[in-house]
């Protein structure tokens, strides 16, 4: 695992564990919210959220959400000519 995620208040920080500068892609955001249903009342949803990032990190990198209930969230960045994907769960 080459990042770290977590949320501090309302902002997500992403941070670069790799020692090394990596291309920050985009950050998916994954929450539940609770809806009605006709069967059973009430269920859980999963929602996915994307959002372009495009940015060089060194260290990391902070961004204000107002999403309640994040459950994961998934990182893609670039290192060198490599594109990863890591799932972080929260």
């Amino acid at each position: 695992m080459k990042v770290r995620a977590r949320i501090i208040d309302n902002r997500l920080e992403i941070s670069n564990l790799s020692g090394s500068p990596l291309q920050l892609l985009s950050v998916s955001i994954k929450y539940r919210v609770h809806v009605s249903t006709i069967e059973d009342g009430s269920a859980i949803k999963y929602i996915t959220q994307e959002i372009p990032i495009n940015k060089e990190i060194i260290e990391f990198y902070e961004m204000p959400i107002d999403i309640p209930d994040v459950s994961e969230v998934i990182v893609t960045y670039k290192i060198g000519n490599e594109i990863v994907k890591e799932s972080i769960p929260l």
